[in-house]
């Protein structure tokens, strides 16, 4: 068994609440790479996107919740990129299984995650940080 995505500590924003959902993220893409490998390929590419529907739509309100909370100046560009995920996410879905490319799925997710978490919320890590979150 392999992993798409091996949890860093780069990848830490130092928000525990944020960082629980992103190792949520990677195990979720871990485990559906392992399944990919083990059973029909289509199947697992169309769970994963149904966990990741479900997973983006709880992690992107936490993050959210943080951004109004704590008046984040950069929150309408963060939004528009997670709506951007759901869109990409919401396509492939909406396509029959059998025309969507396992590996291109997990390409993406892959580097939606390093592009996303290493970028947009290591800002809004930092930001929140500075202004009394944990």
């Amino acid at each position: 068994m392999s992993s798409c995505i091996k949890w860093e500590n780069k990848f830490s924003v130092g928000i525990s609440a944020i960082d629980e959902e992103h190792k949520m993220m990677v195990a979720l893409i871990n485990e559906a790479c392992d399944s990919a490998e083990l059973m029909d390929a289509d199947d697992a590419t169309a769970e994963l996107l149904q966990n990741m529907k479900a997973y983006a739509e709880r992690h992107f309100a936490t993050e959210e919740a943080f951004m109004q909370q704590y008046e984040y100046a950069a929150m309408a560009t963060h939004v528009q990129k997670h709506n951007l995920f759901r869109e990409r996410v919401a396509a492939a879905m909406n396509r029959d299984k059998h025309d969507v490319d396992p590996y291109n799925v997990f390409q993406f997710l892959r580097d939606w995650f390093h592009g996303h978490v290493l970028g947009d919320d290591k800002a809004l890590g930092l930001y929140l940080k500075q202004n009394g979150a944990r």
